[in-house]
């Protein structure tokens, strides 16, 4: 990979080879997380650059004492599944290995029962892209990976909010106001 950077870069989606490496180790890292604390019901991953946000830097900052995330919400989600933000697209417009993704990676909920088959679609459809998409750079995005397993195991996943990140705001502390509309009442839905 090293001695092809330019394969398996993009100026804008994908920077460097190592950037993607972290994308592409989430679900990895998310799998290792739960061996070393199996009583956990559920997994969070939060993007580093989560907290460049504005907003949820003054949303996390200004918690107090308060624990994160909020176990009594917690206690309301949907188990079995990733929870996930939908970002810009529609998951049926993606085809093949196009650069095209439906799941913002910015933040990612999953319930302990499906972090280990996650693990391994993620780890499969990764390699599926290796040999059959024609550009590279697309393999070592999370977004476009975890898109085409949602395609292909949408019971595995279910969409929570429009916008990256903004799955996770349901856990938090207290009710963060939010720009964003969720015409189709998942956000509500997953606190009901």
């Amino acid at each position: 990979m090293s001695s092809h950077q330019s394969d398996y870069t993009h100026p804008v989606h994908v920077p460097s080879i190592e950037l993607g490496c972290v994308w592409e180790s989430k679900l990895d890292l998310l799998q290792k997380s739960k061996q070393k604390h199996p009583s956990f019901e559920w997994f969070i991953w939060l993007d580093a650059g989560f907290h460049g946000n504005q907003e949820y830097f003054k949303m996390y900052m200004n918690n107090g004492q308060k624990m994160w995330p909020n176990s009594e919400k917690l206690a309301h989600l949907e188990k079995g599944k990733l929870l996930f933000s939908k970002s810009e697209n529609d998951c049926s417009w993606c085809k093949a290995w196009d650069y095209c993704h439906c799941v913002a990676g910015t933040a990612l909920i999953v319930h302990t029962s499906v972090v280990e088959q996650l693990a391994e679609k993620f780890a499969t459809y990764q390699q599926k892209c290796m040999d059959e998409a024609p550009e590279k750079f697309v393999c070592l995005s999370d977004q476009v990976i975890l898109t085409r397993v949602v395609q292909n195991y949408p019971g595995l996943f279910k969409e929570v909010a429009k916008g990256y990140g903004e799955n996770v705001k349901p856990v938090t502390f207290f009710h963060a106001a939010s720009t964003t509309s969720y015409d189709d009442g998942a956000l509500l839905d997953l606190l009901s």
